[in-house]
């Protein structure tokens, strides 16, 4: 876009890293464990595919909401061209309109004898 972007994605992503890392950890240490960790196991995969789906999503809005931004900076610019290009246009009109009205006719000099 035009301006500098607005928020910074890296602390989000160094949290979602550090709970991915975090999953991964529990994982290994329960592998062979009673079946209350076993079913914890299987709602930890669970959320684990929703946080998937969930920031496969939020992606995809993030790249609409910087789309939408970048086409309202865009048209900004536009408005801001199309009203300088209004005001110059405006300025030559007048300017032209004043030259022919303070312009003195030409008429046709009669011949001498």
């Amino acid at each position: 876009g035009l301006f500098v972007p607005r928020k910074c994605e890296s602390s989000r992503k160094r949290r979602m890293e550090r709970c991915e890392r975090y999953v991964s950890k529990c994982k290994e240490v329960s592998m062979d464990g009673t079946p209350e960790e076993q079913h914890s196991m299987l709602t930890l995969d669970l959320y684990v595919q929703i946080s998937r789906r969930l920031r496969g999503l939020r992606g995809y809005l993030d790249e609409r909401v910087v789309k939408r931004e970048s086409m309202e900076e865009w048209k900004f610019a536009a408005i801001a061209l199309d009203r300088l290009c209004l005001y110059m246009f405006g300025i030559f009109l007048t300017v032209c309109t004043t030259a022919i009205f303070l312009i003195e006719p030409v008429t046709k000099r009669k011949a001498l004898p």
